[in-house]
């Protein structure tokens, strides 16, 4: 029975950190998932806000065009009305002011 006593500590001591680090795998493993899951959550919640926000500039976008349809253009002089028209018509406005910028720096 000699060395018995030191082998079978040494046994349970080796069985304990095999087990420990089981468990600490696992719950690193855990860890990860639950990162990896907070993360989506978090990039669907921000990818619905901004859905929701262009949805309401979209929307915004239409009020202004039926606004400028119902200003009444005739009572302005005809370039006033153009500069009107081009602000808040679609894409005629961003062009006059992308070719505007592209004239004055050349």
């Amino acid at each position: 029975f000699d060395g018995d006593l030191h082998v079978g500590l040494e046994y349970m001591v080796v069985l304990f950190e095999h087990e420990t680090k089981a468990l600490l795998d696992l719950v690193h493993l855990e860890m990860r998932l639950l990162f990896g899951l907070y993360m989506a959550f978090l990039l669907l919640g921000f990818y619905s806000l901004f859905l929701r926000t262009a949805r309401a500039a979209r929307a915004e976008v239409a009020r202004a065009h039926e606004f400028a349809r119902t200003l009444p253009l005739h009572a302005l002089e005809g370039e006033e009305a153009a500069a009107v028209k081009a602000f808040y018509m679609r894409d005629s406005g961003m062009q006059e002011l992308h070719d505007d910028g592209n004239e004055s720096d050349g």
